[in-house]
């Protein structure tokens, strides 16, 4: 009986420490892909709050 708990909470161990290698390897991979698209992520950025503040603009014209 105590094996069979020992393995278990072995396999349990093992399979936490592999999610939370995993999700560290996510996050380098990120890291990587917008160290290296930074300018091209940031400009989309900007885009984005212009459209919303146009639309946003615009609705509050309607309005009035």
């Amino acid at each position: 009986m105590f094996k069979w708990l020992t393995n278990r909470m072995i396999d349990n161990f093992i399979k936490e420490k592999i999610e939370e290698i995993k999700e560290v390897d996510i996050k380098n991979k990120v890291k990587k892909y917008v160290g290296i698209y930074k300018k091209d992520i940031i400009e989309n950025i900007k885009q984005e709050f212009e459209k919303a503040i146009k639309q946003f603009i615009e609705e509050i014209a309607k309005e009035l």
